[in-house]
């Protein structure tokens, strides 16, 4: 198959299924033969998630909740089946959809981006408080502040395949055990957030994924002054590795 930039890529969704898949086991992207970062992977590799909050029971947790919260949005959900320790985070979510009046127009639906080549599944693509077009990222731990760039990633996605691109108004929200919901966090700085995301998308399709984490761990182990000085040492690095077959065993 030819590389994924010769391929002429299906501009309307439907067409899309041809070319994309996406691997839930795995979590994987794919285009033809093309793997795709996903959003969440395109932060980890910058080290701008920690990963500390990646606990095996906060992911049995989420994948829980987001599978109850799934049949609550088709109608089809079995109350009786819904375990007693993710009951409350489910009713939380209840609550938000009512008090938010939300509207679902799309839930967890993976897709990709036909020209920065990254996938993403948005938790929610709505419409809020009577209309207003939203995108909205529940979690069952606290929103981060890379939650900014996650959403902004989602609606980078939704714009790339809407008929009509509109800027979508971007929420962070999380459903306690309690069966209430924190106060919803609103990011605003589309500019900021959207330049910043491309800049890292960009690493990591240059880079891959491995080789960007190895890049930021280093990074991440040196003081300002290191990287101020790494920085005017680029040349010489370049040099260095040019010269390597010539001396080096």
């Amino acid at each position: 198959m030819n590389s994924t930039s010769n391929l002429i890529l299906p501009r309307t969704w439907e067409a899309r299924s041809s070319l994309f898949r996406f691997d839930e086991p795995t979590h994987v992207y794919w285009l033809g033969e093309k793997k795709l970062p996903g959003i969440t992977g395109i932060l980890q590799a910058c080290r701008y998630v920690d990963t500390k909050w990646y606990t095996a029971e906060a992911r049995n947790r989420g994948s829980h909740v987001h599978l109850g919260i799934k049949f609550l949005n088709k109608g089809t959900l079995d109350w009786t089946t819904v375990l007693d320790e993710y009951l409350g985070y489910i009713l939380a979510y209840q609550k938000l959809v009512r008090d938010w009046q939300i509207e679902v127009e799309y839930f967890e639906r993976p897709m990709y981006h036909p020209e920065l080549l990254f996938g993403g599944t948005p938790d929610i693509i709505c419409r809020v408080l009577g209309g207003i077009p939203a995108i909205v990222e529940l979690k069952t731990g606290p929103v981060m502040p890379w939650t900014a760039l996650q959403t902004i990633g989602q609606e980078l996605l939704d714009r790339a395949w809407s008929p009509e691109p509109i800027r979508r108004r971007r929420w962070g929200v999380t459903l306690n055990a309690d069966g209430t919901y924190t106060k919803p966090k609103e990011f605003k700085d589309y500019e900021r957030d959207e330049a910043v995301f491309r800049m890292l998308n960009t690493v990591v399709q240059t880079l891959g994924k491995e080789k960007t984490t190895m890049v930021f761990d280093v990074l991440g182990s040196l003081n300002s002054d290191e990287r101020e000085a790494l920085q005017e040492l680029v040349p010489t690095l370049n040099s260095v590795v040019g010269h390597r077959e010539l001396y080096a065993a």
